[in-house]
Order: C-alpha cells, then sequence, then structure tokens
C-alpha cells in the first residue's frame, strides 16, 4: 500500500507539472486584469475606504452634490505592470512634486489638516491607457479623458481658484 500512496503522489505531481507545461492557460488565467484604487480625504469627512475599478465600475474618491473639497488621494494599481505617477494641484501651492509606484504600493497626493482643497491632478501610467473624469466645483463633470500609456491625465482646473470634489479613473486591458 505505501508504494501505491507514492506512485499516486508522482502521478499527480506529474500530471499537474504536465498540466503546467502543457496547453497554454488562457489570457484571463495568465494575468490578472489590471484595477486603480482610490481612497479620497474629504473635506468634514476624512478618509473614505478604499473604492477600485473593478465589474465595469470606475474608481471613486471624493462627493458630489455636497459641496465638499477632496483634499488629498490615495492611489494604489494593481497589475498594470508599470509605475503609476499623481500629482496634485494644491490651492495656494501649485503642483506639487509627482509620485510613482509600482503595483501594490499606495502614492498619497495632497494635504490634510490645512483646510486645502485639490485644484486638478495629473495621472499616468507606463504600461497601460488611463481613464479620468473629475467633478469640478461649479462644473460638473468635466467628461471622460482617456490617455495611452506613459501620457499624462489632467483633471480638474488650475488658476481659476475651483475646487475638485470628486475623482474617477480605469485602467485599461
Amino acid at each position: 500500500m505505501r508504494g501505491f500512496s507514492r506512485a499516486l503522489k508522482v502521478a499527480i505531481g506529474g500530471a499537474a507539472l504536465l498540466g503546467a507545461l502543457g496547453a497554454p492557460a488562457s489570457a484571463a488565467e495568465a494575468a490578472p486584469a489590471p484595477v486603480i484604487c482610490f481612497s479620497g480625504h474629504v473635506q468634514d469627512v476624512g478618509w473614505q475606504p478604499l473604492n477600485c475599478d473593478n465589474d465595469g465600475d470606475w474608481a471613486f474618491a471624493g462627493s458630489t452634490g455636497l459641496n465638499f473639497r477632496l483634499e488629498a488621494i490615495r492611489v494604489t494599481a494593481y497589475n498594470t505592470g508599470g509605475l503609476t505617477c499623481v500629482r496634485a494641484h494644491v490651492q495656494d501651492e501649485g503642483w506639487r512634486d509627482q509620485v510613482c509606484l509600482p503595483d501594490g504600493l499606495s502614492a498619497e497626493v495632497g494635504t490634510t489638516g490645512k483646510n486645502r482643497r485639490i485644484e486638478a491632478l495629473s495621472f499616468s501610467n507606463g504600461a497601460r491607457s488611463l481613464c479620468v473624469e473629475g467633478h469640478v466645483q461649479d462644473v460638473g463633470w468635466t467628461g471622460e479623458s482617456c490617455k495611452p500609456a506613459g501620457e499624462l491625465n489632467v483633471v480638474g482646473t488650475t488658476g481659476a481658484g475651483l475646487r475638485l470634489e470628486a475623482v474617477r479613473a480605469t485602467v485599461q486591458q
């Protein structure tokens, strides 16, 4: 019986190895879908729960209809294969330094505890196209903007003194 058990383990192990080396896995099995996630720091609310683009929904941070400013944002990407970069244009400070991080790490831009609004955000990913849209004070949703990998995608305004109230984004397959 002991020999049978060992032979069974070898057969199962060999079959698993042949399966791994044999027929190629489908594209969906080979690489998980790219994902981008946001957590916004909103006036009078604080940090929001993480919200990711999946199942056709876009990642979302901020608020609409409340006249609250988006003060900071955390951005985390997964399975993109490239660096994700984000930069904020902050009230009374202008453009702050760009933060670029690999998949799985979070980039945080903006301010907390200073009561300053984000007026614009720029996003890019070195390997994937990103689509973004902003919700601006007195303007509403600005319309979707999709840029290819490596190109900056800017939402919001500069020089107008308007708050960015919300932002949404998705990573293209």
